[in-house]
């Protein structure tokens, strides 16, 4: 479909008190938004729809409320208790957040947000420098720790291979 570009009339921000979540904690974020020219969006109309995504996707969450002042709108929630789809080769699922605000000539703006939700707040990943561990000589094997978000987590590892002759070096970067 080819039609006209409408530029936005003004930026939506959304910001959540965490990186990632667990099922069933507490969410509290805020929305801002502002005109271009550095005005606030004062008394604009925010919804706020929450989603998990199953079989299909499915709104679980409804909000609503009114922009301050300075164009900010708080908000909190507790995500689902239970989680069904997600990535579970890492036992990450997604929370879906789409936030539309309008303004006082009823132009409305809308930005979406993922929120990642994990039972494990600490990813090991373990890589064999050959693709494979090879038995009978040496192997060099990396070990990468992150948060859920992506970020790296600094930590410290005792690894133990269960050989009597246990001859692990262990280096952090």
């Amino acid at each position: 479909t080819v039609k006209p570009y409408v530029l936005p009339k003004f930026q939506v921000a959304v910001t959540t008190d965490r990186p990632y979540y667990v099922p069933g904690q507490h969410v509290v974020g805020s929305v801002q938004a502002d005109y271009f020219f550095g005005k606030p969006v004062a008394n604009g109309e925010v919804r706020i729809a929450g989603s998990v995504y199953a079989v299909d996707r499915e709104q679980v969450l409804e909000l609503s409320g009114v922009t301050d002042a300075q164009g900010r709108f708080d908000f909190e929630f507790d995500l689902p208790a239970y989680f069904v789809s997600g990535a579970p080769e890492v036992g990450q699922a997604a929370f879906g957040l789409e936030i539309t605000v309008i303004d006082q000539a009823q132009h409305a703006e809308q930005v979406a947000e993922t929120l990642v939700v994990t039972q494990e707040p600490l990813l090991i990943d373990v890589v064999a420098e050959s693709g494979s561990l090879k038995p009978g000589v040496e192997n060099v094997v990396y070990i990468l720790t992150s948060y859920p978000n992506g970020a790296p987590a600094q930590t410290t590892l005792l690894v133990d291979d269960g050989s009597p002759d246990n001859a692990l070096a262990v280096c952090q970067k």
